[in-house]
């Protein structure tokens, strides 16, 4: 009797989707492709709504090399696609050529008809993480939490000059060593440290054809040599943050045709989290994908992809 009991609790519906896991799934980290070469593979996001400034500005777009870090931030008046579009073109484009490939999250206004017309245009690939998964771009992710330290330092009271000091924090960033390459992303980019003001020595300068051949040449090896120290530098880091991240692995195989519980993000509009259930379904699962489950909803058509750290087994 007492195993029937425990079986009939342990199925209980109610007890399934009301109750916390101990302990959750947590799955072994996939760690990311490197990229090669700078701006070949780059990570897009939007920061805001923020203070409307003077200017008209409430939104931050980040552009961010996946391979040396650089970081660009632009002051947005909205996130609407043809703001970010022209935004793309006119401050990352032009400035650093064409990505082959963008990752960004699954916000419409990234997936939408503007942007895939756009990445079809300059044949960039486009890569979105899984839903509610912003781990999958923590880079950039970690870039808004230095940009906006940066910003509380020096904005006014009213919080509404924040965009014209966005450029600087940007700068301070890119000449910042960065903990995954060790070195400044604009030193990687540019080939050497900036001029600033308070220099004992400025680099000289070239007055003779042969000295800027000479230059040119010295720029190149110490170009190859740093991307190389960078990028080995950038596989090590990935290593080393994957072995701390599975210390704590708790995977649970998913199969094609399994019942599974999905962990809510969000409620609707005029009900507390507090008070609703944890967990939704059970939904089907029909795909296994690396980490990611696509799954069919018991009550609405169609399918959407999860990570699987979301779900659990029904019984």
């Amino acid at each position: 009797m007492r195993r029937d009991i425990e079986n009939y609790v342990r199925k209980c519906a109610s007890c399934q989707r009301n109750k916390h896991t101990v302990p959750y799934t947590k799955m072994a980290m996939e760690v990311t492709d490197t990229p090669y070469a700078p701006f070949e593979k780059i990570s897009l996001d939007c920061m805001g709504p923020l203070p409307l400034t003077e200017q008209g500005n409430k939104s931050i777009l980040t552009y961010q090399d996946q391979l040396f870090k650089y970081l660009v931030a632009i002051a947005l008046p909205n996130q609407e696609a043809v703001t970010i579009a022209r935004a793309l073109v006119d401050n990352v484009i032009t400035v650093f050529g064409s990505p082959g490939s963008i990752l960004t999250d699954c916000a419409s206004n990234f997936t939408g008809e503007v942007m895939r017309h756009l990445c079809k245009l300059l044949r960039i690939s486009r890569v979105n993480t899984t839903p509610f998964r912003p781990q999958s771009n923590g880079s950039v992710e970690r870039s808004h939490a230095v940009i906006t330290e940066y910003l509380r330092h020096f904005i006014c009271h009213e919080q509404n000059d924040w965009d014209t000091l966005l450029p600087t924090a940007a700068f301070v960033y890119n000449t910042t060593p960065h903990t995954s390459t060790k070195y400044c992303p604009f030193e990687l980019v540019f080939g050497g440290k900036p001029s600033m003001p308070g220099l004992l020595q400025r680099r000289p300068s070239c007055s003779s054809y042969d000295e800027r051949e000479d230059f040119v040449s010295s720029l190149k090896e110490r170009l190859q040599y740093s991307h190389e120290v960078a990028r080995k530098a950038l596989l090590n880091s990935k290593e080393v943050f994957k072995r701390y991240y599975d210390q704590k692995e708790n995977t649970v195989t998913f199969r094609e045709g399994d019942l599974v519980l999905l962990l809510q993000q969000h409620v609707g509009r005029g009900r507390s989290k507090k008070l609703s259930s944890p967990w939704i379904g059970p939904n089907t699962v029909v795909e296994v994908t690396g980490v990611n489950c696509v799954l069919r909803s018991g009550t609405k058509r169609g399918t959407f992809k999860v990570h699987s750290n979301r779900l659990k087994l029904f019984n």
